[in-house]
């Protein structure tokens, strides 16, 4: 027991600071090639979910699906409570334009809900993730898109200039709150040694975190949902905390969305795929259902209200306290 705790520490130490590594040198890579400021911001959220998506991956890959479907949506409604709930109560009020949000939302309601039945085990990962590429691809199309190229040309219809004005507000979102320097060879050679070291360092937490619950007989969905997607989303509760402070709380809306889309799909449908299904559980169809109808809620309020204020972050909050009773319950 003292070997798997300390083991653990020091894998939650390394794959956290790894993933700060390596969330600066890919923000740094995209400005080094001139993308947009969306996808920026993708890239960054990426290296941000590092420690969230590798674990998930190792846990699955291991055969510990209660653990790796865990982390993967424990995570998502963490991001919801963490990002969004901490970042309007410290900024007031999360503010989205309404395209922005119609946009962003029901990409990330419609991933969500595709994970609902794979959580289940009532269809293959596979589909599921074919279904995810045919919502994200156009996304990230979009994101990578100027509002200035999608209006160009003789024919400007209404819808272009609507979808035009969400990618310009998503776009404004995403914006960081300073500005990277570009990326210099320093930035390209540390990105393997960065990847290699969260993947490593989450295997070794995957491996410590069964030997805790087994010693103190905690169920592997419990430790995945609650301990080990807790600790995993840090680096994304630190940056939404950051650009709270710097009157960006409008970011944390993108940053959310996008992580828990990018959760789902590269650390639990990819993986799952490779194997061929996940082994469906009652707190597995519990978390993918609460994390699904906290996603259709927040942007419900995003919609209604242009943002989110102080009352509706601490509902958020309360909503994840209470998912987090009710699995230890089931679980």
């Amino acid at each position: 027991m003292p070997l798997a705790a300390s083991l653990f520490l020091v894998c939650l130490a390394a794959s956290l600071g790894s993933s700060f590594v390596l969330a600066r040198a890919l923000d740094r890579i995209g400005v080094r090639l001139g993308l947009t400021d969306a996808v920026i911001g993708m890239l960054t959220a990426l290296g941000a979910d590092a420690p969230e998506i590798s674990t998930a991956a190792a846990a699955v890959l291991s055969k510990h699906d209660d653990i790796g479907v865990g982390v993967v949506l424990g995570s998502n409604v963490v991001n919801l409570a963490a990002l969004l709930g901490i970042g309007a109560l410290l900024a007031r009020r999360v503010h989205l334009g309404r395209r922005a949000a119609m946009l962003e939302g029901a990409t990330a309601i419609a991933v969500a809900a595709v994970a609902v039945p794979v959580a289940a085990g009532w269809i293959d990962p596979l589909p599921a993730l074919l279904l995810c590429a045919c919502v994200l691809v156009p996304y990230v199309w979009l994101a990578a898109q100027r509002p200035a190229d999608i209006t160009h040309g003789e024919r400007v219809t209404g819808l272009r200039r609507r979808i035009a004005r969400a990618v310009a507000e998503e776009q404004r979102a995403a914006r960081s709150d300073h500005h990277e320097r570009p990326a210099t060879r320093g930035d390209l050679l540390v990105l393997a040694p960065a990847v290699a070291l969260v993947i490593g360092a989450s295997v070794g937490m995957v491996h410590a975190a069964v030997e805790i619950g087994h010693h103190f007989s905690i169920s592997g969905a419990v430790m995945g949902t609650l301990v080990l997607a807790g600790l995993t989303s840090i680096p994304n509760a630190v940056a939404a905390v950051r650009l709270a402070l710097h009157h960006r709380s409008s970011a944390v809306v993108s940053e959310a969305f996008n992580s828990n889309s990018m959760n789902i799909v590269a650390g639990l449908l990819l993986p799952a795929a490779l194997l061929g299904g996940v082994a469906g559980s009652a707190a597995g169809r519990l978390s993918a259902v609460w994390a699904l109808a906290m996603t259709m809620a927040v942007v419900a309020m995003l919609l209604r209200r242009r943002g989110m204020r102080r009352p509706e972050a601490v509902l958020v909050i309360t909503s994840y306290l209470a998912f987090a009773a009710v699995l230890i319950h089931v679980g």
